[in-house]
């Protein structure tokens, strides 16, 4: 088997064991569930988050240990973890916040239009903020290492020299199913993340500054659910 091969096989069996667990729930829900109905509320507990953590680590882990056997190193992911770097991630976290600010609105204005009806989420009393900042941060780096910085890693060697378009729309896709049940707002958190970010981790591929930028937007959104 070709080497070419062989990266498109690791690849879709990463997407597989990282991503199938949370794909398949949130498109049967964007399929199947009445979405002109009265809106539903869903709490999220410390239990969820816990188990949410439990999964990303083991999940992460396994897939962490099979593509250091396949021959992936650290360096292949600029994980490096700087005070500028850091500093990026913060701008980074600003710029992202406020194209969300300016694109809800209309999002929601267009959901309604259409007669949508999304669930809300709040926070259940009295969670650590300590466990908040955990899941933030793992959540975070579990998906921009395998959506961002794997993703365009493995394509840079399955199409040597011409990678970045299959790459970022590679990556927005799998966003965009694991944002699909919640319509019109999951896609555009899709479409900035996997396209906007894609393009500007290409042009600067540091992998820190946009976990980091991720994990505070999962803080903000936790923190604001309260």
């Amino acid at each position: 088997m070709s080497e070419r091969k062989q990266y498109v096989i690791e690849y879709l069996a990463i997407m597989a064991l990282c991503f199938s667990l949370f794909l398949l729930p949130s498109i049967t829900q964007a399929l199947f569930a009445d979405t002109t109905g009265s809106q539903s509320s869903i709490t999220i507990t410390a239990d969820a988050l816990v188990a949410t953590i439990g999964v990303y680590l083991g999940l992460g882990g396994l897939s962490v240990v099979f593509l250091w056997w396949r021959g992936w190193r650290p360096n292949d992911f600029q994980l490096d973890i700087t005070l500028g770097r850091t500093a990026f991630g913060v701008v980074l976290f600003v710029l992202t916040f406020l194209c969300f600010q300016f694109l809800m609105p209309l999002v929601k204005t267009m959901a309604e239009t259409e007669g949508q009806a999304s669930a809300s989420m709040t926070l259940a009393d009295n969670l650590p903020m300590a466990l908040i900042l955990c899941y933030s941060i793992i959540g975070a780096m579990f998906e921009e290492f395998f959506l961002l910085g794997y993703t365009q890693a493995v394509f840079a060697r399955i199409y040597p020299g011409d990678y970045v378009g299959t790459a970022i729309a590679a990556g927005t896709m799998i966003r965009l199913g694991y944002f699909l049940d919640q319509g019109l707002t999951g896609a555009i958190v899709a479409i900035v993340l996997g396209g906007g970010w894609g393009a500007l981790y290409m042009k600067r591929p540091m992998l820190w500054p946009f976990v980091s930028a991720h994990a505070m937007l999962n803080a903000l959104q936790l923190v604001t659910m309260a």
